[in-house]
């Protein structure tokens, strides 16, 4: 309204609840932003995001400008482009879905046995920075069995190799509180554990400053999920700051607990950033199995668009790279690094 808030910042369920109780009106915005477009498709917001733009009386797109910033542009982002936006520009910081060489990338090579992966990680943090540490698993329960282990300074039951001295650590994953969620992460931005345990679900949307490692302990074992490893590492080497990222590569092609299928992924991904790529992981490739033909990710790393019949209201296919410029459309882009990422996209229009 004219009166009152000039900027709103909410996210989709909670926007929409209170444009649904006449709480908020949008019928004045004349600038939307999508931040994060990729992750807010993964968790399933597409249809709050919908309803907010084409059903809440929300300024038509003729009359406002919008912007998307992503830094993976998956095809399902770039439709959503073509219907939300005017005929854009489409802006690329290095390319789209890379890391960025301020973060240095280790690979370590790991059984999928939990304590083997436990001692591994331990390793990890006594060799790596003293800072904040944020560990990625797949599980909630691998979440809580994590903590416990740091907590108490290995297994109860463990070899004298396996103990250690305890570490301060917090989790947080979706069978945790808000409330519980909340203090995990105040304890861990006060610095009064050094290590944050969490799963991809329920870290998303964080923005923690500070944090000097990421740990993997469980990679992605699917192509396409394989983005995951971006937004994760992309926790640290923030802001011109140096990172570190160590994640525990289990090889083989098992479903369950293998990452194979993201081994040539993987070794793209280390190349382009100039990194070390590990001999065993290149053999791997190279002998034809782990994934050697998925060196290419699902989505693409430029516009998709070719003509003006693909994405109907996307426009015609106008690239820019690492600057800025002006369509026909009247949208308007600049280069945006940042978040310790290599690449990250921006449509504008």
């Amino acid at each position: 309204r004219p009166n009152d808030s000039l900027l709103v910042v909410a996210t989709p369920g909670r926007l929409t609840d209170f444009v649904d109780r006449s709480i908020v009106s949008l019928s004045y915005v004349r600038f939307l932003i999508l931040d994060e477009a990729d992750r807010m498709l993964d968790m399933g917001f597409e249809p709050q995001i919908r309803k907010l733009v084409q059903q809440s009386g929300m300024t038509p797109k003729e009359k406002r400008q919008t912007l998307l910033f992503s830094a993976t542009f998956a095809p399902e982002i770039q439709k959503l482009a073509g219907e939300f936006l005017r005929p854009y520009v489409w802006i690329a910081v290095g390319r789209v879905g890379s890391t960025t060489s301020s973060i240095t990338q280790v690979l370590v090579k790991a059984t999928a046995d939990k304590r083997h992966k436990l001692q591994l990680v331990v390793e990890a943090l006594q060799s790596g920075p003293d800072g904040r540490t944020l560990i990625f698993v797949q599980k909630k329960r691998t979440a809580t069995w994590l903590k416990k282990m740091l907590q108490k300074g290995g297994p109860d039951d463990g070899q004298p190799n396996e103990r250690f001295t305890p570490i301060a650590a917090e989790d947080i994953h979706g069978d945790r509180s808000q409330s519980q969620r909340e203090a995990a992460l105040a304890s861990f931005r006060a610095g009064n554990c050094r290590v944050l345990v969490a799963t991809d679900v329920a870290a998303r949307g964080l923005d923690i400053s500070g944090v000097e490692q990421v740990i993997n302990m469980d990679l992605p074992n699917s192509k396409d999920d394989f983005d995951s490893y971006v937004h994760r590492i992309g926790r640290t080497g923030r802001a011109g700051h140096m990172g570190l990222a160590t994640s525990l590569f289990v090889p083989g092609d098992d479903p369950k607990v293998g990452n194979g299928r993201i081994a040539g992924l993987m070794v793209t991904q280390l190349r382009e950033a100039e990194q070390e790529v590990p001999e065993w992981l290149e053999q791997q490739v190279a002998g034809g199995g782990g994934g050697a033909h998925a060196t290419k990710r699902k989505q693409p790393e430029r516009d998709m668009r070719r003509d003006e019949d693909t994405f109907n209201n996307g426009g015609k296919r106008q690239h820019q790279s690492d600057g800025g410029g002006r369509n026909n459309g009247g949208g308007r882009g600049r280069g945006r690094g940042g978040r310790g990422r290599g690449g990250r996209g921006r449509g504008r229009g």
